[in-house]
C-alpha cells in the first residue's frame, strides 16, 4: 500500500441511525467495528471536521443526499416544503435526544438559525453572506422567512450535526443519534441511548491480535499481506467484498509559478508516472484509477473522460517542445538553460516511501531530477498526498480553492472559469435536487487542465463473523444507496 489513508465514514455508517429504529433489532450485545479509519482523538461531534463516525452515528443531521435517488432528502426532519419566501421545516414525530426527551421545535429552530448564521458568514459564494431572515415556529414545525429569497435551499442543512446544549453544562452537548461516546472508556466505545435497544459498539484501530466475533473489519492493502512485509505486492488482493473509498492519491501541481504553471509540462507529468503500476504493486490492485479527484461511482464523474494513458514518449515530445530538453549528462534544463529540479512537498513522508522511489525512478528515467521534502520551506512544484474527497456530495472548492476548509494545498488549482462552476454546483447542492450535470462541467475542465496528476482511488477489503462465527454473504452493494450498510450491520449483529 502506498499509505493508511482516512476513509469518508459518510460512505458507510450514517445510515446506523435508521437500522435499530424500524423492527428486526439486531441481537448481540456488543459489536466490533475493526480497522475504520478515523482518529481516536476526535471525539467532539459538533466540530465541522469531526470525524464522520461519529457525526453520522451519533450526532446526524436533519438532512442529507441520497444519491440513489439523485436528491437531497430530509433525515431527522419529517419534511421540508420550498415556498416563495418561506422554507417548512415540519418535526418527525417521536424523535428525541439521548436522554429520551422530545427534540422540540423550539430546539431545530435555535439550531437552524446558528447554521444559517454561520453559512452565511463562512461562505466562499458572496450573495449568500446577503441573506436576512426571521424565523417562526408552531408546536410541530419551523418556518424561515426569508426577506429576499436565498441564493441556497434548504439542504444547505447537510453535513450540519444536529445537537442542543445541555443545560447547565457549559460546552457539553446532547444528540439526536442512537449512540453516543463513552467517555469513561480508554477505548473508542459507542453505547446505545435511551433511544435504542442494540447492542454497543466497539471500535479499534486494525490490529494483529486474533477478533472476537461479532465483527466487520475493513483493511486496505498493506494490512492484508503478512506483518513486516516491505517489498512491492506482487499478486492482486482478493477479499470478500471490496468498498471504494473517498481517498485519493496524487501529486498537486502548483499552476501559478514555475514549471507547472504549463499545461503542457503537467500533462507530460502525467503520462510518465506508470499509475497502473502503482496500483499494482503499492495496492495490490485494491483501488481504481481516475481521471479527476471524484469518484467513479459518483454520478458527476464524467465517465467519457478516460484516463490518460501511460507514455513515456508523450513525455518526451512534451517536454522538449517547451524547452525542457536533456543535457549531456542525461538531465533536463529549463528553458533558460538552468540546471531544472522538480521540488514536491509529500505530506506523509515516512509512509510514503515505495511511492517516492517509483516516482523518482520514472523521472530520473525522464531526466528530471526531483526533490522530496515534507518541510514546507520555499516553493514547491507539487504536493504529493492523499486527500479526502467530499462524498456524497462531490463538492471540490475545498479541495481546490487555497481558501477552502480542509486547506491541503498553499494556492489555488483553478481559474476563474471553474471557480464559477464550482460555485453554481456547491449552491446546486443546497437544492432538493442537485445537478450533478455542473460537476460533470467541473471534470471536464480539470481535466482539460490537468491541476492533478492522479495516482489512484483507494479501494479497502470488508469482511466479516457473526456471534456464532459464521462468515456472512452480502448482496450486492450500492454505495450510493445512503442504507446500504443497513443489511451487512443487520447479517452480522443478529
Amino acid at each position: 500500500m502506498i499509505w493508511n489513508p482516512r476513509m469518508n465514514a459518510h460512505l458507510l455508517l450514517y445510515v446506523l441511525l435508521a437500522l435499530f429504529s424500524s423492527s428486526g433489532l439486531a441481537k448481540a450485545a456488543s459489536l466490533s467495528l475493526v480497522g475504520w479509519p478515523y482518529e481516536l482523538s476526535h471525539t467532539s461531534v459538533t466540530e465541522p471536521h469531526a470525524d464522520p463516525i461519529l457525526s453520522d452515528m451519533v450526532c446526524p443531521s436533519l438532512t442529507r443526499l441520497n444519491l440513489l435517488i439523485f436528491e437531497n432528502e430530509p433525515y431527522l426532519l419529517k419534511s421540508i416544503e420550498v415556498r416563495p419566501g418561506t422554507w417548512s421545516l415540519r418535526l418527525k414525530e417521536g424523535l428525541k435526544w439521548w436522554d429520551g426527551s422530545l427534540v422540540t421545535a423550539e430546539d431545530v429552530e435555535q439550531f437552524v438559525r446558528q447554521v444559517l448564521s454561520k453559512v452565511s458568514s463562512a461562505s466562499a459564494i458572496p450573495e449568500i453572506r446577503k441573506f436576512e431572515f426571521e424565523t417562526q415556529k408552531t408546536e410541530s414545525s419551523v418556518e424561515i422567512i426569508w426577506k429576499r429569497d436565498p441564493e441556497v435551499g434548504p439542504y444547505v442543512l447537510n453535513n450540519h450535526p444536529f445537537y442542543r446544549v445541555k443545560a447547565q453544562s457549559q460546552g457539553s452537548v446532547m444528540c439526536a443519534g442512537l449512540w453516543k461516546i463513552n467517555s469513561s472508556s480508554a477505548a473508542m466505545v459507542l453505547e446505545p441511548t435511551q433511544n435504542l435497544s442494540g447492542p454497543t459498539i466497539q471500535i479499534a484501530s486494525q490490529s494483529a491480535e486474533p477478533i472476537q466475533p461479532p465483527f466487520i473489519r475493513f483493511r486496505f492493502g498493506e494490512e492484508i499481506h503478512p506483518s513486516g512485509y516491505t517489498r512491492q505486492i506482487e499478486t492482486v488482493l482478493n477479499c470478500d467484498v471490496k468498498l471504494d473509498t473517498n481517498y485519493v492519491s496524487l501529486l498537486a501541481w502548483n499552476t501559478r509559478q514555475g514549471a507547472a504553471r504549463e499545461v503542457k509540462f503537467r500533462n507530460a507529468m502525467t503520462a510518465m508516472i506508470p499509475r497502473g503500476a502503482i496500483l499494482r504493486a503499492g495496492a495490490g490492485g485494491l483501488g481504481d484509477l481516475i481521471s479527476a479527484p471524484i469518484l467513479r461511482s459518483h454520478p458527476g464523474y464524467k465517465k467519457t473522460l478516460l484516463v490518460p494513458p501511460y507514455d513515456p514518449q508523450k513525455a518526451e515530445n512534451l517536454l522538449n517542445s517547451i524547452g525542457y530538453k536533456r543535457a549531456e549528462d542525461g538531465f533536463r534544463r529549463d528553458p533558460q538553460g538552468n540546471a531544472f529540479e522538480l521540488r514536491v512537498f509529500v505530506k506523509d513522508f515516512d509512509g510514503s516511501t515505495l511511492l517516492r522511489k517509483v516516482l523518482d525512478d520514472s523521472f530520473r528515467a525522464m531526466g528530471i531530477r526531483v526533490i522530496f521534502s515534507n518541510q514546507k520551506v520555499g516553493d514547491y512544484d507539487a504536493f504529493l498526498a492523499s486527500i479526502e474527497t467530499s462524498w456524497p456530495d462531490g463538492e471540490l472548492s475545498s479541495l481546490l480553492l487555497n481558501k477552502g476548509t480542509n486547506n491541503e494545498f498553499p494556492f489555488d488549482l483553478i481559474d476563474g472559469d471553474t471557480l464559477a462552476f464550482v460555485r453554481r454546483y456547491a449552491q446546486s447542492l443546497t437544492s432538493p435536487k442537485p445537478d450533478f450535470h455542473l460537476l460533470e462541467k467541473i471534470h471536464e475542465l480539470i481535466y482539460s487542465s490537468e491541476p492533478f496528476s492522479i495516482l489512484m482511488q483507494h479501494r479497502m477489503c470488508m469482511d466479516a463473523k457473526t456471534a456464532s462465527g459464521r462468515s456472512p454473504s452480502f448482496p450486492s452493494i450500492n454505495q450510493r444507496n445512503p442504507e446500504w450498510f443497513k443489511t451487512v450491520f443487520q447479517e452480522v449483529a443478529k
